[in-house]
């Protein structure tokens, strides 16, 4: 099944979350990774290869909110109480906020910085401006808290479904996994 169903979510709206959410473990991990190297060819080919995958995450990101917005998301079941489903939308809209805000920060801290893009060296974006230090350093500060934020809300969310699955023991978990035949 392509398309979202009441109970359940269908294969397009599964690939988007799983995607994005393994490219994001993966940034994070990148980032702690580049951030404690010294100066070198790997650590400037770590960054290129993170400023790729930022643009990657917010491109699908942006497909992922047009999927969701012409395929509505299942609705969660009756017995959730109200103040769980309050919780999730807002959890859910924060999200969203983030993986939006989290790479155009990172955008704009290394165009105003004098960096190009080099999106998996396909293409380039060119700085937008040299030396904005300013607005770069701003971005910079908005992108680390941004991390922070988009790891409580994953963790959040994350420990939101395993609640679910193996206390509440519904089927809020299993119908973002894939289908077992």
């Amino acid at each position: 099944m392509i398309q979202n169903t009441r109970n359940s979510y269908g294969s397009i709206a599964k690939l988007f979350h799983w995607t994005i959410a393994f490219l994001i473990i993966g940034m994070y991990i990148l980032a702690n990774i580049m951030m404690y190297l010294s100066p070198s060819v790997m650590k400037y080919s770590l960054y290129d290869l993170h400023k790729s995958t930022g643009l990657l995450i917010f491109s699908l990101v942006l497909l992922r909110l047009i999927w969701r917005w012409i395929n509505p998301s299942p609705m969660l079941p009756l017995s959730v109480p109200r103040v769980q489903k309050i919780a999730s939308q807002i959890n859910t809209i924060l999200l969203y906020m983030l993986m939006i805000i989290f790479p155009i920060s990172g955008g704009i801290m290394t165009t105003m910085s004098g960096h190009p893009i080099k999106f998996y060296n396909l293409f380039v974006i060119q700085p937008l401006y040299y030396n904005l230090n300013s607005i770069a350093k701003a971005a910079r500060e908005i992108h680390g808290y941004s991390a922070y934020a988009l790891c409580i809300l994953v963790s959040l969310h994350t420990l939101a479904a395993f609640y679910h699955h193996f206390v509440i023991k519904d089927q809020i978990l299993r119908r973002m996994l894939p289908k077992r035949n």
